[in-house]
């Protein structure tokens, strides 16, 4: 939680975040949107840092995404102790009040809306469920 009361800061005093930065939040939340990124990772590791957001984007929404993007990235994300990755997530809810910011918020202005998240999520689960029982009945 450290990392992100510190990266919150950081955003709050800067008004908003550097360039390369920028790409780490941009990359995020397409990530989130889509369920991949434009660049390749590992399997396992997309898997992880995937599943992770979308915790965090159900429980605290898509400016604390961003802030687990700028404060923590997916490699100390893919690293984190069971117990830490699974209780984060809510955590982070309970301190959104002290880590947002509108900085935060317009990192994630232009990105899918909520709505629109859990339709990309509701689609992309109803297909997967679809294709594995096409394939049992095959």
């Amino acid at each position: 939680m450290q990392k992100l009361h510190s990266a919150a800061k950081e955003v709050r005093q800067r008004k908003g975040v550097k360039p390369h930065v920028q790409r780490r939040v941009e990359e995020a939340l397409i990530l989130l949107a889509n369920g991949s990124t434009p660049e390749p990772m590992g399997a396992r590791s997309e898997s992880t840092y995937l599943n992770f957001l979308r915790n965090v984007y159900v429980d605290a929404g898509l400016s604390m995404v961003a802030l687990c993007a700028i404060g923590l990235g997916k490699s100390a994300i893919g690293f984190l102790k069971d117990s830490i990755y699974l209780e984060l997530p809510a955590m982070i809810h309970e301190q959104v009040a002290v880590l947002d910011s509108e900085s935060l918020k317009g990192l994630a202005e232009g990105y899918p809306t909520k709505c629109e998240v859990e339709l990309l999520l509701t689609q992309r689960l109803v297909a997967n469920s679809l294709h594995r029982y096409t394939e049992s009945c095959s």
